[in-house]
């Protein structure tokens, strides 16, 4: 790398150098860099005293007992009564009604289900039976005709039979 170096390339070569992860001829580079130039040893000081406060400060920061915080959260928590919830905007509405109803719709549900409870399917019968009768006579004609939409069956019987010409 060259020994000349810019402000940006000096940026990053001061946060890489607090890292400990410059190579010997970039730390080279960054300290005469910082030696010409103010505006970059300015924030490589100003980086410098921070990361020296911040290791100040959280070394010194009390941190409180778990248990005993735990404790006082509890004992807080028991002697608080309930807070009753405020509405912005007018009276307080009675919240008996709204539940009411659908309790109400609820019971009538259950009462018409345990009074009159569903009738178990009757199984599928897979033959077919109907009542069936013969012709009174040897004239007599039949005609049956199934819709295919409806699926319905209609019959016609007639006793004169077919006329034959």
């Amino acid at each position: 790398m060259d020994n000349i170096m810019n402000c940006r390339e000096a940026e990053r070569q001061i946060f890489a150098e607090r890292d400990g992860v410059l190579a010997p001829d970039q730390r080279v580079a960054l300290a005469t860099h910082v030696t010409h130039c103010a505006a970059c040893r300015r924030k490589r000081d100003n980086l410098a005293a921070a990361i020296e406060a911040w290791r100040v400060t959280t070394h010194t920061a009390a941190v409180p007992d778990a248990d005993h915080e735990w404790q006082a959260i509890r004992r807080r928590r028991r002697s608080e009564t309930h807070p009753v919830l405020e509405r912005t905007g007018g009276r307080r509405r009675n919240v008996i009604p709204w539940l009411a109803v659908p309790f109400a719709a609820a019971a009538a549900v259950a009462i018409a289900l345990f009074v009159n409870p569903p009738s178990a399917p009757s199984p599928v019968s897979t033959v077919a039976t109907a009542e069936s009768a013969a012709p009174p006579a040897e004239d007599a004609s039949t005609v049956v005709f199934v819709d295919e939409k409806s699926g319905w069956l209609v019959v016609w019987a007639s006793a004169g039979g077919p006329k034959q010409i």
